[in-house]
Formats: C-alpha cells, structure tokens, sequence
C-alpha cells in the first residue's frame, strides 16, 4: 500500500523497547519524493490497550447500544423486512455466531418459513417452509448443545443442511396473531 502511495492502517501486537507488547491501531503515511518514489514513512501508534479492556468489561453497554440502535431502525424502517434484516445484523455482530436466522410460522403452525438471516446461504431465505417444533408461547428458549443428538423434532432441515452444531431458538411475537423464533447457532461444537 505504501509503495502505491496509499496509507495503510492496521491493528496488531507492537512490542516496547523493554520487550513489552500492546495492541495498537497504526496508521502509516507513506512519505513520497518529486518523482513518486517512496522514501519515508510516516507513523503513528496508538495503544488500544484501555479502550480494549473497557469493551471486554461493558458488554452490557455494548447490548444498550444495540438495542438502542434497533429502536431507532424500527422508528425509521416501515418495511417489517428491513428491520428484521436490521434485527439479524445487530444479532449477528453483537453475538459470535455465523449463523442468525428469524422464521414465522406459517398460518398452522406446523412449518416455519424463513424470513431474514445472517450467514445463510441465500437459497434458504425466501426458500421454501420446513417442519417446525412449535412450542408455546412464553416458553423458555430451546438450547442445544448437539444438534447431531437432538430429538427428532428439533431437527429441522435448515440447521442440519447447513452442518449447524449448536445453538439456541427463542419464540418472538410476530404480526398480530402470529409467532416466530429468533435463532443463533454455530457451526463448531
């Protein structure tokens, strides 16, 4: 990048004279003579090593801003389908999970239609319904640590076509009268 007269930034380990390491977000300049040739750089360091630590230790702030973002997107979206987009990337980005997926059920109950995702392949969204394990409204969260070894009926097509290991599938309120899940699953055991 420099060579092409492009600055470059990138975070990494940067060791200390003492032999110390940090994290650290560097931006380099490159430093070009009247012909374009490369003859310097300019560099600057910065330690991330504070701003770091305060992430790991403020999830929840993390989790306020999430939600607060999903509220002002709901706000703002009149389409349902843009904000379930919206809900999965939020979802997606806050949780690590390559996998994120809201369904509804269809009008009987028994099957489930993909409705927004993250990660999946984009056949599945907009794909046909598949067989679905209906619980009632209000019921805790089905997590399950081995999809291999589920029950029969919480294997559906979309997690083990998709060599989904793990994961948990929550009942959320749809539309007026309706139900759907939200799930987060992972492709490592």
């Amino acid at each position: 990048h420099l060579s092409r007269g492009e600055t470059w930034r990138g975070r990494f380990q940067v060791r200390r004279r003492d032999g110390t390491t940090f994290p650290a977000l560097v931006t380099d300049a490159p430093l070009l003579d009247g012909d374009g040739r490369l003859i310097g750089i300019i560099g600057v360091s910065a330690d991330l090593t504070e701003q770091l630590e305060a992430e790991a230790s403020a999830p929840r702030g993390e989790l306020q801003v999430a939600v607060a973002q999903l509220a002002r997107t709901a706000l703002d979206v009149l389409s349902l389908d843009a904000l379930l987009d919206r809900s999965v990337d939020v979802v997606a980005a806050m949780l690590p999970a390559p996998l994120v997926l809201v369904g509804e059920f269809t009008r009987s109950g028994d099957r489930m239609a993909p409705r927004a995702g993250v990660g999946w392949h984009r056949d599945v969204i907009g794909g046909p319904a598949v067989p679905a394990h209906r619980s009632a409204p209000g019921t805790p969260p089905v997590v399950v640590q081995d999809y291999r070894h589920a029950s029969a009926e919480l294997q559906s097509p979309l997690l083990t076509d998709h060599s989904v290991q793990a994961g948990v599938t929550a009942q959320i309120a749809g539309r007026p009268g309706s139900f759907g899940t939200l799930g987060v699953y992972d492709t490592t055991p």
